[in-house]
């Protein structure tokens, strides 16, 4: 929470000392940088060949794998945990 608060106040003097065009062209600059990293990134290759399972199966073959690891099952524990009580979603 604190970091959102501090990040609207500097976005609030940037703007009241500068203007909204520096607002503007520094987070231009943040997309240009994020273009230029997908860009360098060697990600090559074809996707993986269909193991001609429907959508549904694989599914249920992700949930038991899942249920299987107790490291992805505490993390997924987890996220449900504080999706469902620790954040105020105000809408």
């Amino acid at each position: 929470m604190r970091r959102a608060s501090w990040a609207r106040r500097w976005r609030g003097v940037l703007i009241a000392r500068f203007g909204v065009a520096p607002a503007f062209g520094l987070n231009a600059l943040g997309f240009a940088a994020m273009i230029v990293v997908l860009f360098r990134l060697n990600a090559h290759g074809l996707p993986a060949p269909s193991t001609g399972a429907s959508m549904t199966e694989e599914i249920a073959a992700g949930i038991q794998y899942a249920a299987k690891t107790p490291v992805i099952l505490v993390v997924l524990g987890l996220v449900a945990v504080v999706s469902l009580c620790v954040f105020n979603f105000s809408v």
